[in-house]
């Protein structure tokens, strides 16, 4: 696989399937049609191979960059081969050669369909739609769902996987949505109604719930040094297992588990036992539990009530565990309690705020030790690809203790072929829609012409996906074929959907137009095509051009 990850490689076999898969979308639908075709390419400039067959010259040529197909008479007046006269291009119906020039858009969507159903048969896996974290004041919040809620449907429909879900959500802002959700065994209907953010990467508008399919370990920090769990002797990282009082055992893997168990501590209750083990600061490497558990006793007698903060708990998910640079001004341990005034509750709000920072430095409260102690963080300067070109961003170069975890995958796999064939129908629509939206904010405004991509950023992109596997390679695929397939159908000359235009404007004439018009307009086409693949050449270089140079630097 290492061999076609290289970004030619990748680049020519990925472009070769889709430029084939276009053009014989023309080629076979014209055939069908009667129109005779003379030339049938994959690539352009001079010819690398080719061999003829009937009326056709099929060829393989130098540019893997596209593809033609040239059909007989495809320019009136045009003089063809003796034999073939009434079989041009010209000569066709008007729906005849609708349906051959729209035939290589449409083939490019019926192989994301082709793609997606056998991703679909394949397998793929997915978080489950279970409520993870619950982000404090979101609607989710608000309308009651809760932690590990398993979501079985929305207004009716099916929710299998957190895809689903986020699709359903994404797709209906500022609208009632009701919730079939089972909490405990015991189905329950919830309604709420998504907020409405802007997705600037996609120039749409979409809906958003405030919950999360991760879920916070219970890894302890200790919040006060006085605190009950401080004097019991309890370690920074201490990773809950295990939580026992009046007799009772609870078994114990997530914060939120562990702040349910305290709410069942009656009053009354002399001590807490803690089991665990340090959990590895490190989050890369994963600890493995020993098989003899530590223990630690917490006296509770003189408490009010018990509670994480009344122990003198909170949870790691802010805590630092390993310093990327040394010179940060932070240390490992430090929990994160708020960002330029700004208090922090969890990881998700830090990831906002972060994303919003531009600035090298940021002024942070962290807790040490037990005390609150103020700082001055050095933040790292990273290039992000962002729709609108390449920012630099500032972020914090940290790992922290009690990284979110999720639960196990489920996999969603269809051996139905007519099932499979459902999924690579709805994958293919749910992705033209948004692929649709993006377009045509390019046209409005909404969506930064910098945002195009050109042959760079699809030989960057092919060879990455390659890296991670076939699933990867043809989900990318069928994104392209679609991205091909709608591009296409834009009203400009030059391309399908320009040449669409001007038989749709000779069927309503019932005359062919002349032939000055036709030329002006294929002129304006080439230039505006030349301008597209200019921009999307230039944007390409913007992004890519450190490590275009790092490459060639490593040739010599």
């Amino acid at each position: 696989m290492e061999l076609f990850s290289h970004p030619v490689i990748a680049t020519i076999i990925f472009l070769g399937i889709l430029v084939f898969v276009h053009e014989a979308g023309h080629f076979l639908i014209g055939k069908l049609c009667g129109i005779s075709v003379e030339v049938f390419s994959i690539g352009f400039g001079p010819t690398i191979f080719s061999f003829s067959r009937k009326e056709t010259n099929y060829r393989i040529s130098v540019i893997p960059l596209g593809g033609y197909v040239k059909f007989y008479g495809a320019v009136r007046g045009e003089e063809v081969p003796q034999g073939l006269e009434g079989t041009e291009f010209f000569a066709a119906s008007i729906m005849s050669r609708m349906a051959t020039v729209a035939a290589g858009p449409i083939a490019n969507f019926l192989l994301a369909i082709v793609v997606f159903t056998i991703i679909g048969f394949h397998g793929m896996k997915h978080p489950p739609a279970i409520v993870g974290e619950i982000m404090s004041g979101s609607p989710a919040e608000k309308a009651g769902l809760q932690f590990k809620d398993i979501i079985k449907e929305i207004n009716g429909e099916e929710v299998i996987t957190w895809k689903d879900l986020q699709r359903i959500v994404a797709d209906h802002p500022n609208e009632s949505l009701t919730f079939e959700v089972l909490r405990d065994d015991v189905a329950k209907q919830i309604t709420l109604v998504p907020e409405v953010i802007h997705d600037k990467e996609l120039a749409r508008s979409k809906g958003r719930i405030g919950i999360s399919p991760s879920f916070v370990p219970a890894t302890l920090t200790i919040l006060k040094s006085t605190s009950p769990a401080a004097a019991a002797g309890i370690p920074q990282g201490f990773r809950v297992v295990e939580l026992g009082f009046g007799g009772q055992v609870y078994k114990v893997k997530y914060w939120r588990e562990l702040v349910n168990i305290f709410g069942k501590v009656s009053k009354g209750t002399e001590q807490i036992t803690f089991k665990g083990y340090v959990e590895n600061k490190d989050p890369r490497e994963v600890t493995t539990p020993p098989s003899n558990l530590q223990s630690y006793v917490v006296d509770v007698r003189e408490l009010e009530s018990v509670s994480a903060d009344s122990i003198g708990l909170i949870d790691s998910q802010l805590t630092l565990g390993v310093l990327l640079k040394p010179s940060v001004g932070v240390l490992a341990g430090d929990r994160i309690m708020s960002w330029n005034g700004i208090e922090v509750e969890n990881v998700f709000k830090l990831s906002e705020l972060i994303s919003n920072n531009k600035k090298p430095k940021a002024d942070m409260e962290v807790l040490r030790a037990g005390a609150i102690q103020r700082v001055t963080v050095e933040l790292e300067p990273i290039d992000v690809q962002k729709a609108e070109g390449k920012v630099t961003m500032f972020r914090l170069p940290v790992l922290f203790w009690g990284s979110l975890e999720n639960t196990d995958f489920v996999e969603e796999k269809y051996s139905n072929p007519l099932k499979a064939l459902r999924y690579g129908v709805r994958e293919t629509y749910v992705l033209t829609k948004a692929i649709a939206i993006a377009v045509a904010g390019l046209f409005t405004g909404d969506m930064p012409l910098k945002a195009l991509g050109g042959p760079i950023a699809i030989a960057k992109v092919a060879s990455d996906s390659v890296k991670m596997g076939m699933i990867a390679f043809l989900h990318l695929l069928a994104m392209i074929s679609i991205n091909l397939g709608l591009l296409n159908l834009i009203p400009i000359p030059v391309l399908d959907g320009g040449q669409l235009l001007l038989i749709g404007v000779e069927g309503l004439a019932r005359k062919p137009l002349p032939e000055s018009i036709i030329e002006g307009y294929q002129k304006i086409g080439f230039v505006m095509v030349l301008a597209l693949i200019a921009m999307a050449t230039y944007n390409d270089l913007g992004r890519f051009w450190a490590s275009m140079l790092k490459g060639a630097s490593s040739i010599f």
